[in-house]
């Protein structure tokens, strides 16, 4: 109800001001706090600019309540504007850092739907080529490789053949006429297996070496980086080209930037009461998911759900309490000039830069491949 008197008097001396801006802000401010037949009443006058009767019927309806004075604690009251015109801003702040990122987003969606083949084709050629000159850093390598692990097996087929001798030994009596026979083996076998170990010893470290000169030579690096990016680009672009997506006309790509945004101010995880933080951070993951898919009649059912009351209170609605929001202030300073910063950095990113600098989308493409399209023909050509 003091919320309801103080919109009233503040209307009342807007309307001795000309103020029509503030008349209009309260008024709609009024329409959605709960009313009675009076104040309805009040509420259509103003709507129809009938500001002389309107005044009346405005002191008539404060003088009924003229005699109601409670306790108002100011402090308490500043705190919770306070809050709120934070909750407004970091709403703002929000509002253009997601804007940077849907737009980078949907660039590298059409980069990619566009150039993705192309720039495939390239990766590919360029590892081929590349290949090429490393294959005889390889086969050296392989064939290094390929003496440890001979050595390696005839170093294992002589041990395991001195472990079976050494039991066989045991279980027969020293005085057996075939001891001293198997004995004698036994020390030759010792000698090889001596021998093969020193051999094993110095493949290891000839394995070794072999693989540190090859992962430091640099036309065998730069073609592990080609390989590493032409992998990682295929794995990107299948994403890209799997991934569900509707087409929208012009029309509709406005229609839900607008639903979205809308959307995302009811239900800000960083605005709400702490105890629905985990629902919001759900809604809201949910409402990018289907705004990165351009899937219009979800975002638009998201955001009637919260339009019809599933929404949720902001934090300035529901603490009373100073000392929390005094806190709740505090963080969310920090956490508006950690959005402010995320904004700077998306724009100081030179694919936005890029991006921002482009008038036609498509003739930007077509450009991009024809230059593509050129270089890939000069790989073909080389030997």
């Amino acid at each position: 109800m003091q919320q309801i008197l103080k919109r009233l008097e503040l209307i009342k001396c807007s309307i001795a001001l000309d103020d029509v801006d503030v008349i209009r802000i309260q008024t709609d401010r009024l329409k959605s706090l709960q009313t009675d037949s009076e104040l309805s009443s009040i509420l259509a006058k103003l709507d129809n600019h009938d500001y002389g009767d309107v005044i009346v019927e405005i002191d008539h309806y404060l003088s009924r309540y003229d005699g109601i004075t409670p306790y108002v604690d100011e402090e308490l009251q500043g705190l919770k504007l306070e809050l709120k015109i934070l909750e407004e801003e970091l709403q703002d702040q929000s509002e253009v850092r997601d804007e940077f990122l849907a737009n980078l987003y949907e660039f590298n969606i059409q980069y990619n739907l566009h150039l993705g083949e192309i720039i495939q084709k390239i990766l590919k050629k360029k590892e081929e080529i590349q290949h090429r000159s490393v294959k005889e850093l390889e086969k050296a390598f392989s064939s290094i490789v390929t003496e440890y692990i001979d050595s390696k097996n005839r170093y294992d087929k002589t041990k395991s053949d001195v472990d079976q001798l050494e039991k066989k030994l045991d279980s027969i009596d020293i005085f057996d006429q075939h001891h001293s026979e198997l004995f004698s083996t036994l020390q030759d076998l010792k000698e090889t297996l001596h021998q093969q170990e020193a051999e094993l010893k110095k493949n290891i470290e000839n394995a070794k070496e072999a693989k540190e000169e090859l992962d430091n030579h640099p036309d065998y690096q730069q073609y592990i980086e080609t390989k590493r990016d032409y992998e990682a680009f295929c794995g990107s672009y299948q994403e890209v080209i799997e991934e569900e997506r509707f087409e929208l006309r012009e029309e509709e790509k406005i229609e839900l930037k607008r639903a979205y945004k809308k959307a995302a101010k009811l239900c800000h995880p960083d605005i709400v009461s702490d105890k629905l933080k985990g629902r919001a951070h759900d809604i809201i993951s949910q409402l990018n998911e289907a705004y990165h898919k351009r899937d219009l009649p979800k975002v638009k059912e998201l955001l009637s759900s919260l339009q019809e009351g599933s929404g949720f209170d902001a934090a300035s609605d529901t603490i009373d309490d100073k000392q929390l929001l005094r806190s709740k202030i505090d963080t969310l300073r920090k956490k508006i000039d950690e959005v402010k910063q995320e904004t700077e950095e998306i724009s100081r990113d030179e694919t936005f830069t890029v991006l921002q600098e482009i008038d036609d989308m498509d003739a930007y493409f077509a450009s991009i491949e024809g230059e593509l399209q050129e270089e890939y023909l000069k790989l073909q050509q080389e030997p």
